[in-house]
């Protein structure tokens, strides 16, 4: 049993249609999905199980565009655009980002990259976004880092599968000396 942190969010125990639907999700064949078939048919249920809907204290915003300050714009882009950010008593807490599921070969998923977990850091930093924590989807694995330091993390929670790493700890990852 973990212990409790400052950080927990109270979530009923799942229903069994919610444990049903977890399940469902997991088995899930993402092959042909584009970054918006990803987003509608499989985290807005996830979002929907934890708990988050909008205008309530686990609120969820979704596709928020924040614009750039001139400093940062010399990176090609003019404006940070979210997939799900997600408040808790109205401050930003974490964003997730989705990444498109598109495989030609499921016995040879593509994994998760630096640059997937430098987009979702860059945006955490941004003012208005200001998220300590937060998350990158592809296909089924999930990646989770927290920093407050402004400096890109060293490393961060993975895990193959979504309910794997909400259920039980994970192995921790090393970024590699590539950085965004």
């Amino acid at each position: 049993m973990s212990s409790s942190t400052d950080f927990d969010k109270y979530l009923a125990p799942l229903t069994d249609v919610q444990q049903r639907r977890l399940e469902e999700l997991g088995r899930l064949e993402l092959n042909e999905f584009n970054e918006h078939d990803v987003r509608e048919e499989f985290l807005a249920p996830l979002v929907e199980i934890l708990g988050y809907r909008r205008g309530d204290t686990y609120e969820v915003r979704r596709g928020e565009s924040f614009a750039l300050s001139p400093g940062f714009v010399m990176i090609g882009r003019q404006r940070v655009e979210l997939d799900y950010k997600f408040n808790i008593w109205k401050q930003g807490f974490w964003l997730m980002e989705a990444k498109p599921a598109k495989c030609p070969d499921p016995s040879s998923p593509p994994k998760l990259t630096d640059e997937d977990v430098g987009q979702a850091f860059f945006y955490a930093l941004h003012p208005q976004v200001d998220a300590p924590f937060f998350a990158v989807i592809l296909r089924h694995r999930l990646a989770v880092a927290h920093d407050r330091t402004g400096q890109y993390p060293q490393q961060w929670r993975e895990s193959d599968s979504v309910t794997e790493l909400s259920l039980s700890p994970s192995p921790v990852h090393s970024a590699s000396s590539k950085r965004p």
